[in-house]
């Protein structure tokens, strides 16, 4: 998912020169047609679109009668889309636990190569 994708991106970018400088070229070549986004910026986006979802669910609710055809439906969408969040939380939440224990992993191993 998301998160393996970073993760992998981050190391890539952090050990592979060949691939950093792919991605700075690639940057360069396309910063107009992107509006100046890098691929970390691009990873994001759908992660992003959940919290949109969720207020614009929310703002319908609101301004939706209890009598209306399409209430009960947003009641489930909100709620869908409340569970995808917390699902979504979750996972960034163990995400950034696994990124920090591998930056300590590298650092350790790198310690004991040179030590």
């Amino acid at each position: 998912g998301y998160h393996e994708a970073l993760i992998v991106l981050n190391h890539q970018t952090r050990k592979n020169s060949d691939f950093r400088k792919f991605l700075e070229t690639q940057a360069g070549i396309h910063q107009a047609v992107l509006r100046r986004l890098d691929l970390n910026s691009f990873l994001i986006l759908p992660i992003q679109r959940i919290p949109r979802y969720q207020l614009l669910l929310k703002d319908l609710k609101k301004h939706t009668s209890e009598d209306h055809p399409d209430f009960d439906n947003l009641v489930n969408a909100l709620a869908k889309i409340e569970e995808v969040a917390h699902y979504v939380n979750e996972k960034k939440r163990e995400a950034e636990t696994m990124q920090g224990v591998l930056e300590v992993q590298e650092k350790v191993v790198g310690i004991s190569k040179f030590g």
